[in-house]
């Protein structure tokens, strides 16, 4: 077997049927056909989660927006503390969060104060309240202070005007706080991907139907729609039987209308595999045909007026790990935010036996941490394209090289968790 290397004076990869892309190669050539996606929107931050930010944040006001107490205890002057010559300090009055009164702490005086209060005038430390002993009117500090403990200062989190958040990130939760503490009710974010999920299969049918003979539930179009609305995508989908004529015509139109264009099954060389003949009626150019993966050998990336296609294999686990391997970076990239996938060695609970010739990924699940601190996994000794169990419990795949035949126990492996 070839594995196919790409060049300049070879930008297709699919002149022969017995050449395959690696990898690697195949995700840079398929990300070099991928133009981010253009307009903008304003949405509400409460619809913002997952959205990637178009124009950056800026503070609205200063955080805190002014000086307050950190803890809830008692707020008083170092100075009235460390010269004390009282056992204790007079209590003279209580503030919680929320209250704006301006009040002025007195001399050898403390302030029972809560976590969030505005510090009285004259106040530079707090102490905190299990740090103290107090009665219905004095306060016994137990602690050595020092000036300005458990003091959250003005602005010292965020500036009026200062840049909270770049265009181009993604909104997780924590940036919806982040915006949030900024004063920004509204954010301006790129609009979505537009996807068209075709899938066809005369054997296919939607779950909670009923099974005629040779038919097989719809596996494929609610796990990948699930999987493009979370990674951000506006999805629609369509479902076509095997006909060369019918795919091609869909495929025409859907193509006006996407970004991306992903397909289910038929993209093997098959008599009955339509995909790649109905793209190509279609007027698409196919740029890979083939990789040297598995499971997910078939899968074809091509162009059609301004979408690009990927052609993902029919068996629900290799339609998965396909897109978990390639497309999700091709959905990142529409986005402009490169899809940071996290990334590590690990070691395998037991050895691991390989067929050389291609990159293999197995589902695997995360059960120990050795006294390295390396993780552990655990994944069966081979998977079949076509079930789907292995995934239930994996936490990723792990990728083994091309040319590894086998992987010992204390080998580290490469792992990449699934996109969530």
């Amino acid at each position: 077997m070839e594995i196919k290397q790409y060049s300049k004076a070879d930008s297709c990869g699919c002149t022969s049927t017995d050449s395959l892309w690696s990898v690697s190669d195949a995700i840079k050539r398929a990300l070099s056909l991928i133009r981010p996606i253009s307009g903008n929107e304003d949405v509400a931050l409460a619809d913002a989660l997952g959205r990637v930010l178009a124009q950056p944040v800026k503070a609205q006001n200063m955080t805190p927006p002014f000086d307050c107490s950190a803890m809830d205890g008692f707020a008083l002057r170092h100075q009235d503390w460390s010269q004390q010559t009282t056992p204790a300090l007079r209590i003279q009055d209580q503030i919680s969060a929320g209250d704006g009164r301006r009040i002025c702490l007195e001399n050898n005086a403390a302030i029972r104060i809560f976590t969030g209060a505005p510090m009285p005038l004259g106040a530079d430390t707090v102490v905190m309240q299990e740090h103290t002993v107090s009665d219905t009117g004095h306060v016994q500090i137990l602690q050595e202070l020092e000036l300005g403990d458990h003091v959250r200062y003005q602005g010292e989190d965020m500036q009026i005007g200062a840049t909270i958040m770049s265009a181009g990130c993604r909104i997780r939760p924590c940036e919806i706080a982040a915006i949030a503490a900024a004063g920004q009710g509204t954010v301006s974010v790129k609009r979505r991907p537009r996807v068209a999920l075709l899938v066809s299969g005369n054997e296919v049918t939607a779950t909670g139907g009923t099974l005629a003979a040779g038919q097989i539930w719809d596996v494929n179009t609610p796990m990948l729609l699930t999987t493009l609305q979370q990674a951000g995508a506006d999805v629609t989908t369509v479902t076509v039987n095997d006909d060369e004529n019918e795919l091609a015509r869909q495929l025409k139109v859907l193509a006006q209308t996407s970004d991306l264009i992903v397909t289910t099954g038929g993209v093997s060389v098959g008599n009955s595999d339509y995909q790649r003949p109905a793209f190509l009626k279609a007027g698409g150019e196919i740029h890979i045909s083939g990789v040297a993966m598995k499971p997910g050998k078939p899968v074809c990336v091509g162009t059609l007026a301004n979408a690009v296609w990927l052609g993902l294999p029919g068996n629900p686990l290799s339609a998965y790990v396909t897109w978990q391997v390639i497309g999700d970076k091709l959905l990142s990239a529409l986005q402009g935010v490169p899809r940071q996938q996290s990334r590590r060695k690990v070691l395998s609970q037991n050895p691991l036996l390989h067929k050389a010739g291609r990159r293999e990924y197995r589902p695997a699940r995360i059960v120990a941490v050795d006294a390295c601190g390396l993780e552990v996994i655990a994944c069966l000794p081979a998977v079949q394209s076509a079930q789907l169990t292995p995934l239930i419990d994996a936490d990723g795949l792990i990728a083994i090289p091309e040319q590894s035949t086998t992987i010992a126990t204390d080998e580290p492996i490469e792992f990449v968790e699934f996109s969530r």
